[in-house]
């Protein structure tokens, strides 16, 4: 599997190489150009990932989130999926979602936990619409 990750700070950077651990190909973008970041755009990186593409975006809730997923939504494409793991207000993903869907891509949030003696494994609660959403179950 492949997948798309934004924001490689201490949470973001450490799920990503838990999921390049478990065999799955990262690309990674941070704004930071002294992160571990492979790709220095959020262009660049939508064309490096095969479609369907996976992007999970773990970038501050609010503004950082909004305009990510603003941009990102002007580079996928229909049956692409966007993950929000930073936390957003439920009200800011139901939002998304629905700016989302006419343009066919799938979102969904999913709350992160990390903490010291979860970060082998972290922890993730998805919510959103199952039966829309493609089979991402390999992360």
């Amino acid at each position: 599997m492949q997948l798309g990750m934004i924001g490689l700070g201490r949470m973001g950077g450490n799920m990503a190489k838990r999921i390049a651990a478990a065999g799955h190909e990262v690309v990674g973008y941070d704004h930071s150009p002294e992160s571990d970041r492979t790709v220095a755009s959020l262009k660049e990186l939508v064309a490096a990932l095969k479609a369907p593409r996976l992007v999970w975006v773990m970038v501050p809730a609010g503004e950082a989130t909004d305009s990510t997923i603003n941009e990102l939504a002007e580079l996928l494409q229909p049956g692409d999926m966007i993950i929000d793991g930073g936390n957003s207000r439920y009200t800011d993903d139901a939002r998304h979602a629905a700016e989302l869907e006419p343009k066919g891509i799938h979102f969904m949030d999913c709350g992160v936990g990390h903490r010291p003696r979860l970060r082998a494994y972290g922890w993730r609660q998805p919510g959103g619409l199952r039966e829309r959403a493609p089979d991402f179950r390999g992360t």
